[in-house]
């Protein structure tokens, strides 16, 4: 009843473009890195350490109810940016960085703050789930 009465008021029906759902996913990326090799110099058979490994990201995705998509938010773990981790990413994709490579408050801000600065039409009406780093109460002063 509350959320028919919402769509009533923000006008929904008429306007879907204003209703947007974002989510997220965590993902393993396999990243490519230069190839280590161990032998002896002139030896046929050789050894090959660590060709690559999986990074654990995190993707967050938004799109309103016609199906236009926001460019995404996407979360790698650790401290340092390293400039390769954002080639051939979709324009205009946010990246941020987080110890354990996962949403926190601060970041869902930063993506809030994303899709306010993306989307003109205001106001809009955005559907997330409960998780706890989307619960902040700093979120509601953003």
């Amino acid at each position: 009843e509350k959320l028919v009465n919402i769509f009533r008021e923000m006008n929904l029906y008429q306007n879907p473009q204003k209703l947007f759902n974002m989510d997220k996913k965590e993902c393993q990326v396999t990243i490519q890195h230069q190839q280590q090799v161990i032998g002896q110099k002139g030896v046929k058979r050789v050894h090959l350490v660590a060709p690559e490994h999986a990074e654990n990201v995190t993707i967050a995705g938004c799109c309103n109810a016609l199906g236009n998509s926001v460019p995404p938010m996407v979360i790698f773990k650790g401290k340092r940016l390293k400039s390769e981790w954002q080639d051939n990413l979709p324009p205009g994709t946010l990246v941020k960085m987080a110890e354990k490579g996962s949403m926190t408050s601060k970041l869902f801000i930063a993506f809030l703050r994303h899709l306010h600065r993306l989307k003109g039409l205001k106001p809009i009406l955005l559907v997330f789930d409960g998780a706890a780093c989307h619960l902040d109460i700093s979120i509601s002063w953003t």
